[in-house]
């Protein structure tokens, strides 16, 4: 990263300290502490520059959709999932979602795809195909069963890389929760009882979307509601306030939140880890001028 701090120095992360480095985009570690984490999602600095490491276009790329007839499926889909993400078969972060409409789609779908030569992919696949073959009344379909159907399209563009012109939701005002779950069916099931319950009694629906890491994934829900109605503003405040707390009595923290609840989700986090972010940020920005409060870091 370059780092723009309070006072106007510039800072260069990583091996950017070396004049005319010959690593600084190739070696993130750089010597001594490793210092880029402390610059996202915080307020102690002004990025802007910074290195991102893209995927060489691949040999061979296999896209794939998995559907589950039954709801309960979904912790049995996890456990099944996971060792194939932690051995890295299937290599990219896929994801787990409901249907949306989808005429091929059942209660519950696997987005995923396989990358590499076409030897690893025809090993793989074989691999994937034996580890679901236990469940019963499953589909799997590839770009030769589904062709250019738009959902599976879209699918199939983003594992690539390919980001859509249009945003995914339809919905104008929506509020995005976010919380980590382990990758391990039963916490999974236990997010989504907690969030059917806590959002229904405020009387809202939702959207959910399970992005699926080696280790945990990202619960991503939707949560829409009408801007202009005061009552269901109020009510989606009160909504979102109980999800953070009840989500963090259960051990599930969110990783993200918007603005209007930075505060909140900092403090799920414990007093410690906050007064160490302050002393940073007193540290590196004394006058508290670059975005004040941004992630509940305040002076």
């Amino acid at each position: 990263m370059e780092i723009i701090l309070s006072d106007g120095e510039v800072l260069r992360t990583g091996m950017g300290g070396i004049p005319d480095s010959t690593c600084w985009q190739l070696y993130k570690w750089g010597y001594g502490p490793y210092l880029d984490g402390i610059f996202s999602q915080s307020n102690f600095g002004i990025c802007v520059k910074m290195g991102i490491w893209l995927m060489p276009e691949p040999e061979d790329f296999h896209p794939f959709a998995i559907t589950f007839p039954r709801y309960e499926d979904l912790p049995d889909l996890v456990d099944t999932l996971r060792p194939l993400r932690l051995a890295n078969v299937i290599p990219n972060s896929c994801s787990i979602a409901p249907s949306y409409g989808e005429d091929y789609a059942g209660v519950w779908n696997i987005y995923a795809a396989l990358y590499g030569t076409s030897e690893q992919i025809k090993v793989n696949w074989n691999i994937v195909k034996s580890k679901f073959s236990k469940f019963e009344g499953i589909n799997l379909f590839t770009k030769k069963d589904l062709g250019d159907h738009p959902s599976f399209e879209m699918r199939t563009n983003l594992m690539k890389g390919v980001v859509p012109g249009k945003p995914f939701s339809k919905f104008t005002h929506a509020n995005w929760f976010v919380p980590i779950v382990p990758s391990i069916g039963k916490h999974v099931y236990k997010q989504k009882m907690l969030a059917d319950e806590i959002i229904k009694k405020y009387g809202f629906t939702y959207n959910a979307e399970l992005i699926v890491g080696p280790r945990s994934m990202h619960h991503v829900i939707e949560i829409p509601f009408n801007k202009k109605n005061e009552t269901e503003r109020e009510k989606s405040t009160e909504c979102y306030s109980e999800l953070i707390r009840v989500f963090a009595m259960n051990g599930y923290g969110l990783y993200r939140t918007n603005i209007a609840f930075m505060d909140v989700v900092g403090e799920t986090y414990g007093p410690t880890i906050q007064n160490v972010f302050r002393k940073i940020k007193v540290a590196l920005d004394p006058n508290g001028i670059i975005s004040p409060g941004k992630s509940g870091i305040m002076i």
